[in-house]
């Protein structure tokens, strides 16, 4: 349905509003460099290419899946409302409406939108579940440094022989 140029130009377009920074020259030659040397904009750039791969054309459920995960949790590490980090998921439906024209947009609008609904609830569900991962990390962080101090203070209490006040 698609051609590889059109998947290109939206997916390219799409890393600019999922990540600011991808417009940087650093960005395209981080993930020139592979995974390793700049995790964040190699997960991104595959997660454009195979989400909006799969939106238009309906091949290869399983991969953008797979790289929509490793984007959910990069979305999680963010300091944001959900529903300023799934913006840019939305933002998608325009951007394929634009690089297709409405004529053929509304031809497979609804095969498009389906798939594109699909990614959203399958990336949200990964999100939640990774913002609970760090969630719990934080509170047992809070729970060791808190058992810390409490030893500290009775520890300290119990040498100078009197009773924590």
């Amino acid at each position: 349905m698609a051609s590889a140029s059109t998947i290109e130009s939206i997916a390219s377009q799409w890393k600019v509003l999922i990540d600011p920074l991808v417009g940087d020259q650093a960005f395209s030659e981080n993930v020139a460099a592979g995974r390793f040397h700049n995790p964040a904009a190699y997960h991104v750039h595959n997660a454009a290419q195979a989400v909006v791969a799969y939106v238009l054309e309906g091949e290869g459920e399983e991969a953008a899946f797979t790289e929509l995960d490793d984007l959910a949790r990069i979305i999680a590490l963010r300091v944001s409302a959900p529903s300023a980090s799934f913006a840019c998921f939305f933002e998608l439906r325009t951007l394929i409406i634009q690089e297709l024209g409405s004529a053929e947009y509304h031809r497979v609008a609804k095969d498009v939108n389906g798939r594109l609904n699909a990614c959203i609830l399958h990336a949200f569900d990964a999100y939640v579940e990774a913002r609970e991962k760090l969630s719990s990390i934080a509170n047992n962080e809070l729970k060791k440094r808190n058992e810390m101090l409490e030893k500290l203070a009775y520890g300290s209490s119990a040498r100078e022989g009197g009773a924590l006040s």
